[in-house]
């Protein structure tokens, strides 16, 4: 009866985190929104899908969260900043995966016989790491996107302010365009100009963002715009120039990448593909050998 009891516990913790997490690991692709865009019918009213989960979990994480008593320090919103999870619920589902993920490890390590505190102690510290683990990885993959990004986006921006916008139109209708193909991209510029619209200075919004995705290429394109309205020099002279030398850059990272596959690509050949390819060649010599001399004998 007890074990039965356990097991029941066990298994509602693992579905109360799974469909806390759903909402922030569950999201459609760039490339499903935009065949989507495209063969939607113009004349066919699409009804968005409803959020009715998202407001009854931010619902109750808001009711929880004060009588739970968590907190979390500024160093972690930060890093959760950077990763792109902004949400007080993306927040809260971290945060309630980095309590139960150890506790689920725990649970789990007592269905193993054979060396029970030990499965307890390894499952237990893989949750415990688990988490922060994976909020590392989504912050290189992030900021990776955020300079993949970056040149295509000041092209866009360079084309708009020389057909003769102003910078904070210009970067308006660049959000817009890169809504589909740049979600990253787009979340940053929409934060930027939300800041501005509030009531904030425009290069403070800059620096902020600069911040945020602590990148060398974005602190370097903040640097340009302050200078150039610092200056008074034209924006999209600056702009076309920048924009050169981070698409060059991007080449040489390419080449950079493809120079090291030579040296990568070493130890799998040797430990991998060279056995197995002597073993395909050899095994018949070898087996035709050993019959001849079981002959000879």
């Amino acid at each position: 009866m007890s074990f039965l009891l356990i097991g029941s516990a066990g298994f509602m913790l693992f579905s109360v985190v799974l469909l806390l997490a759903m909402p922030m690991v569950w999201n459609e692709s760039a490339n499903s929104d935009r065949l989507r865009h495209l063969v939607q019918v113009k004349d066919v009213e699409v009804k968005p899908k409803s959020p009715r989960l998202r407001e009854v979990l931010a619902r109750w994480t808001a009711v929880l969260r004060p009588r739970a008593g968590t907190r979390q320090s500024e160093q972690a919103r930060e890093k959760l900043e950077a990763a792109g999870l902004r949400t007080s619920l993306q927040r809260d589902t971290y945060a309630l995966a980095q309590g139960i993920a150890p506790l689920a490890g725990l649970f789990l390590g007592t269905f193993v016989r054979s060396n029970m505190l030990l499965a307890c102690v390894t499952l237990a510290a893989i949750g415990y790491l688990g988490p922060d683990i994976w909020l590392r990885r989504r912050i290189r993959l992030y900021k990776a996107s955020l300079v993949r990004s970056l040149p295509d986006a000041l092209d866009l921006l360079n084309i708009c302010v020389e057909a003769g916008l102003g910078l904070d139109q210009a970067m308006v209708r660049v959000s817009d365009e890169l809504a589909l193909s740049h979600r990253e991209l787009h979340g940053e510029f929409q934060r930027v100009l939300l800041e501005q619209r509030v009531g904030g200075v425009r290069m403070d919004a800059w620096k902020r963002f600069a911040e945020r995705s602590d990148l060398e290429e974005v602190r370097s394109f903040v640097g340009m715009l302050i200078q150039s309205e610092r200056f008074g020099t034209p924006i999209a002279r600056a702009l076309s120039r920048f924009a050169d030398d981070l698409r060059m850059n991007r080449r040489q990272r390419a080449e950079e990448a493809a120079a090291k596959t030579r040296v990568k690509i070493v130890f799998p050949l040797v430990f991998f593909i060279f056995p197995c390819l002597f073993l395909v060649l050899l095994a018949p010599a070898i087996i035709s050998l050993s019959g001849v001399f079981k002959d000879l004998q």
